[in-house]
């Protein structure tokens, strides 16, 4: 497999969707409790300290309910997003921990593990919001949430 996908959540009550090659983990959105999201990636045979990174598309509780539970004890995992989206999740009390914050803009191309990612900009009611692509080998997935 050069590149898979495979969604944990879509709904109002919460968006995850898990991005893997053979050698890299990411989590896209982390919407679910912290508890919920950790059984689910063990339900699909992974560890959630196996995880690269966490892409956060926007500040949402849908879409960041889980953030901060699914990383303790990952002591290798980042956590990326738009400094407006970071701002916006402190705004609202969910302060993610600084050290594991990884600001990303709009356009920028950049690399978790083996997996080339895309970050780009979307329409929606939310403090900079953006949309992810990712791409391995001559693979590619497009996600685009709400």
């Amino acid at each position: 497999m050069s590149l898979g996908f495979c969604p944990i959540a879509s709904s109002s009550r919460g968006n995850s969707y898990c991005i893997r090659s053979e050698n890299t983990l990411i989590l896209l959105d982390a919407g679910l409790t912290g508890v919920k999201l950790r059984n689910a990636v063990k339900e699909m045979d992974f560890e959630p300290e196996a995880f690269s990174g966490i892409l956060i598309t926007h500040e949402h509780v849908d879409h960041v309910r889980g953030v901060k539970g699914f990383i303790k004890g990952c002591s290798e995992t980042l956590v990326y997003g738009t400094k407006g989206t970071f701002e916006a999740v402190n705004d609202k009390g969910g302060k993610l921990p600084e050290e594991k914050l990884y600001i990303i803009e709009k356009d920028q191309v950049f690399a978790i593990g083996d997996i080339e990612v895309t970050a780009f900009e979307i329409s929606h009611d939310a403090s900079e919001p953006v949309a992810f692509s990712f791409k391995k080998d001559d693979k590619k997935i497009t996600i685009v949430t709400d």
